[in-house]
């Protein structure tokens, strides 16, 4: 076993990328520099905004071309290709949620410099694997070569991500079991509990003060919002604070952010810092697969990021005509779902087909995310029905855009800005600034419901439970410049009930 051990290491470190030296590459329009520090911390440092992200998706391959792959296979549904039939229930899955259908869409709407940046990163993990010829171990013992990378790659992964963060459905399936076991009364106190008297995010909902610069004042309603936590969070949170300059003795704001995912080798992050002359110049948390720095700072304004815990999703029991199962009840009559029909390659077996359900609400979710479990009697089950998933996670967005929005914001609008576009998932993002400006803004869609609060499955086929509409982003609870001088977000209760 020793001597496989350091065989095994060895053989890993003759393919390891080239880190020195001088490399000539197609797509790249200057010279590019790319400086490691003595952590492993690379420093890119390019003419363009496009030669950047060429180096960050090179750079991004260099060190997780393993883990990028494995990231893309899950989000596209395509792990069963490589590791056969132990990964066939992670593709089904994922081809339910339709993760790669969704990016499909979202990359023919995402326009603009999102468009451009996501196209040269593309080119930069590209050209790693068209010029090296040591793939990472693993794709050798596997006999894999990996395909070229497509901007939907990225799109796919980050909304499997996104999806990952977001939060409602699984809770609900526990509240329904737990009632089924135990009972409405001793299940109720099986959630999470807010003591009054313990502190929340953001007391008033919304608190705007003026900001630090010669322009004061943001005119925006005040609206209450209800902060709820749910119980499918194990293994993810966040703290995070930020501080005026009056509470500090440095005189400027400061900002501190842990971010809490489950841990794994390699990191979810790579921290890079990314340098144009064009005007980026940013620092912080990458996700390989991804272009952009997600949680960082840049030479004007700094931020973090916790989770909210908003739920932002909702199980609807739906029934399927008996005699036709393509149709399903809603109010008083029968509806067409919508029937996709994909192929999943398993390495060394026949293809699988997967028959996929789509209603009004979302993808049949019985049998991918709850085959384990009987249909709880809390959501009205008897023998012809099934649960879909409506997910403000599994709506067309460009989510992608904020982040690059984010790395070039300014000040505190142009944060504001970038938030805006982040439709899922639904986070505490902090902020400060090089002027001692301090603010907070929840970013996501939050649906409205006609009725229900969220904690068990709906009967999807009444109407009576349905999305009327999304919370307008200006009534997302948001604060700038708190009277209290600080901002502490911990995953606990949000903001005080309505």
């Amino acid at each position: 076993m020793k001597l496989l051990k350091h065989m095994m290491k060895r053989w890993s470190r003759k393919r390891l990328p080239q880190v020195n030296g001088r490399l000539y590459l197609d797509h790249a329009q200057h010279t590019i520099h790319i400086y490691r520090d003595k952590w492993g911390i690379p420093h890119i440092y390019a003419t363009n905004r496009h030669d950047l992200f060429f180096a960050q998706g090179f750079v991004h391959a260099q060190d997780r071309l393993w883990q990028m792959e494995l990231n893309r296979r899950a989000a596209n549904g395509t792990l069963s290709a490589v590791f056969s039939r132990i990964t066939l229930d992670t593709d089904r899955l994922s081809r339910t949620l339709g993760f790669a259908r969704l990016a499909q869409h979202n990359w023919q709407v995402l326009g603009g410099e999102a468009r451009k940046d996501l196209i040269a990163y593309t080119k930069g993990i590209n050209a790693f694997l068209d010029q090296t010829t040591k793939l990472p171990i693993e794709f050798s013992l596997l006999r894999h070569r990996p395909e070229p990378w497509l901007p939907v790659d990225s799109i796919a992964y980050g909304r499997l991500q996104m999806w990952a963060l977001t939060h409602g459905a699984i809770g609900e399936w526990i509240n329904a079991q737990a009632i089924d076991q135990v009972g409405p009364e001793m299940a109720a106190d099986l959630g999470i509990i807010y003591p009054s008297e313990n502190p929340v995010t953001l007391p008033n909902g919304i608190e705007v003060n003026g900001l630090r610069v010669v322009q004061d004042g943001l005119n925006t309603a005040v609206s209450a919002f209800m902060g709820k936590g749910s119980l499918d969070g194990a293994g993810r949170g966040s703290n995070a604070w930020v501080i005026a300059p009056e509470r500090s003795k440095t005189g400027h704001a400061i900002l501190c952010n842990d971010m809490h995912l489950p841990v794994g080798t390699p990191s979810l992050w790579h921290l890079q810092h990314l340098h144009s002359e064009d005007g980026i110049h940013v620092t912080g948390f990458t996700q390989p697969g991804m272009p952009y720095v997600f949680v960082g700072h840049n030479a004007h304004i700094a931020w973090g990021a916790t989770l909210s815990y908003t739920d932002c999703e909702d199980l609807f029991v739906e029934k399927i005509n008996p005699n036709n199962p393509t149709q399903y009840r809603f109010q008083d009559q029968w509806r067409d779902a919508d029937i996709i029909s994909e192929k999943i390659s398993v390495r060394g077996s026949a293809d699988h087909e997967e028959t996929i359900t789509v209603t009004h609400h979302g993808p049949i979710v019985t049998d991918v995310l709850f085959a384990d479990s009987a249909l709880p009697t809390a959501s009205h089950h008897n023998w012809f029905t099934q649960v879909a998933l409506n997910s403000t996670t599994l709506r067309p967005d460009v989510e992608i855009d904020g982040f690059g929005l984010l790395n070039l914001a300014n000040d505190w609008e142009g944060f504001v800005t970038a938030v805006s576009h982040i439709q899922s998932p639904s986070l505490n993002l902090l902020y400060a600034d090089t002027k001692g400006n301090i603010g907070h803004y929840v970013s996501g869609q939050v649906p409205i419901r006609a009725q229900g609060d969220g904690q068990l499955p709906n009967p999807g086929w009444t109407g009576s439970h349905e999305w009327v509409g999304i919370i307008p982003f200006a009534e997302m609870p948001h604060a700038i410049n708190p009277a209290q001088g600080f901002i502490a977000s911990a995953n606990h209760k949000l903001t005080n009930d309505a």
